[in-house]
């Protein structure tokens, strides 16, 4: 009798009561708190329009049916597309224009693109996304470095497994050389298949945001995918502490988020804050490399 084939599309309810029953026996832990209080506009200085700009890629999770954006607009491959290309009735153009309202200048639209993928709940599958994604991001920097004389640096925003999309980038055979300056994850599954890929220096700084109400980021059942070697049977929420590693657990006026509610923009409208915090938070903390064991680090968001 086969395990589980890496195409499941539904889960047994006894899956999802076991997914919570980590945190319920969840050990005592150290909680460090920071307040952040945001308004309705960003107050933050813009700076001067840069000759070296950063890339942002927004790289979404996993989707259990196609939707209509990757059949119609990607034409069901795998590519980086600019924000500004894609037709506002897709969610995914309205996650990248809340993005750039919240700030125009972290996330000028020029700069600002989508990385679309199947979404296919497979291990082989993001692995196959990341080399795509690897192509991309080198044949954009070859673009960059052409008009404005020097690489630019890239920030990578993931939800979901598209946080083990961009950490498969570890596995692959680079020919060229690319730093991801900044990865921010967003409730991504902690798995076995790409732990490791934290410690490679491909990724220069990486932000982890989750939360203890969203049972989605450990529901994938990891160990039962078909394997060689033996994997815990739920994903993760937690990384191993490393020095350019913040992981945050997040809350936005007085509870914790829902998986999908990291993509809402009730939250996204503040990442900019959210991850400038977390940055200032690091500098002042006497433990920023975050490798005191059993350190709880909540930021907890307050609308005005």
């Amino acid at each position: 009798m086969k395990r589980v084939i890496t195409g499941v599309h539904t889960l047994p309810l006894l899956l999802v009561f076991m997914s919570v029953l980590p945190g319920c026996f969840a050990k005592k832990s150290n909680v460090l708190k920071k307040e952040l209080l945001v308004s309705g506009a960003s107050h933050r200085k813009k700076a001067n329009p840069s000759h070296n700009p950063t890339i942002t890629v927004w790289i979404h999770g996993t989707r259990f049916f196609p939707r209509p954006l990757y059949k119609e607009f990607f034409k069901g491959k795998a590519d980086l597309v600019p924000a500004a290309q894609v037709s506002q009735e897709y969610k995914l153009r309205l996650i990248a224009d809340i993005l750039h309202t919240a700030d125009p200048t972290l996330f000028d639209l020029e700069h600002l693109y989508i990385f679309g993928w199947s979404g296919k709940l497979c291990f082989k599958e993001r692995q196959q996304t990341a080399e795509l994604l690897y192509t991309a991001l080198v044949k954009k920097t070859r673009e960059y470095k052409e008009k404005y004389g020097k690489n630019p640096a890239i920030r990578l925003i993931c939800h979901s497994h598209g946080g083990n999309v961009a950490l498969n980038l570890s596995n692959i055979h680079h020919t060229e050389d690319i730093t991801i300056d900044e990865l921010i994850m967003l409730a991504c599954p902690v798995q076995q298949q790409t732990l490791h890929c934290i410690k490679d220096p491909l990724f220069k700084y990486i932000f982890a945001l989750y939360s203890t109400l969203d049972t989605l980021q450990i529901m994938d059942p990891q160990g039962l995918y078909k394997r060689e070697e033996k994997t815990a049977l739920f994903s993760k929420r937690l990384f191993p502490p490393q020095p350019n590693l913040a992981q945050i657990k997040i809350r936005l006026n007085g509870r914790a988020l829902l998986h999908n509610e990291f993509v809402k923009e009730k939250f996204l409208c503040h990442l900019p804050e959210v991850v400038e915090t977390i940055k200032e938070w690091q500098i002042g903390d006497i433990d920023h490399h975050n490798l005191r064991k059993g350190t709880v680090r909540v930021l907890s968001v307050r609308t005005a």
